[in-house]
């Protein structure tokens, strides 16, 4: 998702790389974006999606799980502007979730190798203008509900997480009005 990122930080990306999806408890995992201004996510466009397939017999077991996107304040993760959207898995999804991450326990119990991807999507819609050609953005993880998020992109480039999310191009975020014009009255800044 980030390979080659100049602002990754080698200390969250290790402890990223030591969660596993499928064995994660869906309700302690969150993901908080710190977005520039000048853009956003379209709400309920965020989606996990996760597959694993069993290698011996090539059965393979998917969920696609909604995302709930809530937002904070910018100022906690040391933004001075922009917006954070924290996503987490959604409360009805947790369930589904819970029932893919059995059946790849139960594959697993029967000694059956196993391997999977996992992906997070989402869309993006621009606010007035849209983000300034420079933007940078941070992504930071919560890997237990009562601790602290820990930084895995750090003011990076927007481009460096864009590859999940699909381009604001000429999509104005909700109460706002195509590129190029003025906003109405309405919208929100």
């Amino acid at each position: 998702m980030m390979a080659g990122c100049s602002a990754l930080v080698p200390s969250g990306v290790a402890r990223l790389s030591a969660i596993s999806p499928l064995e994660a408890d869906p309700d302690a995992i969150a993901v908080a974006l710190v977005l520039p201004e000048g853009v956003d996510l379209v709400p309920g466009s965020a989606r996990l999606a996760i597959e694993a397939v069993r290698e011996d017999t090539g059965e393979a077991a998917s969920g696609d799980f909604a995302l709930s996107a809530a937002a904070a304040d910018a100022t906690a993760f040391g933004a001075e502007a922009g917006q954070v959207r924290v996503l987490s898995v959604a409360e009805d999804a947790g369930a589904p979730m819970r029932a893919l991450q059995a059946t790849v326990r139960d594959w697993k119990a029967a000694g059956a190798g196993t391997h999977g991807q996992i992906a997070v999507r989402m869309a993006a819609c621009h606010i007035g203008a849209g983000p300034a050609p420079d933007a940078r953005a941070s992504v930071y993880l919560r890997t237990d509900p009562s601790g602290e998020f820990f930084a895995v992109l750090r003011d990076g480039p927007l481009s460096e997480i864009a590859g999940v999310m699909t381009p604001a191009g000429d999509a104005a975020c909700p109460g706002e009005v195509s590129r190029g014009r003025e906003p109405s009255p309405h919208a929100r800044h």
